[in-house]
């Protein structure tokens, strides 16, 4: 039991290693991890356009306007674009009841 735990947590080192104990991405590098292909500047200017008040920092945006946040997403969303919300924002549960997707879930 003892070596199984051992080589857990070593391959778990080792896979931090790689990541180098970085923080999840942000603005529009979540953007740019699941939308291969797509310039930074496409991204940045999609985010502008629907929006996104700084393209760098979303989680101050998301802080300060839940709703604003979530029509901001759901424009890039209508767009093509994927985040880490898996299914759209409207399937994550703190999200569901926002003045947006009610509406959104409504059409």
């Amino acid at each position: 039991m003892k070596q199984i735990i051992t080589i857990i947590m070593a391959v778990a080192l080792t896979a931090c290693s790689f990541r180098g104990f970085q923080p999840p991405p942000e603005g529009y590098e979540v953007y740019k991890e699941r939308n291969l292909g797509v310039s930074n500047q496409t991204i940045m200017q999609d985010m502008k356009n629907c929006g996104f008040p700084d393209v760098y920092h979303t989680s101050e945006y998301l802080v300060s306007d839940r709703n604003e946040f979530t029509k901001s997403t759901l424009c890039m969303e209508s767009k093509g674009y994927r985040s880490n919300s898996h299914g759209g924002i409207c399937k994550i549960d703190s999200f569901k009841n926002t003045e947006a997707c009610q509406k959104h879930l409504s059409q």
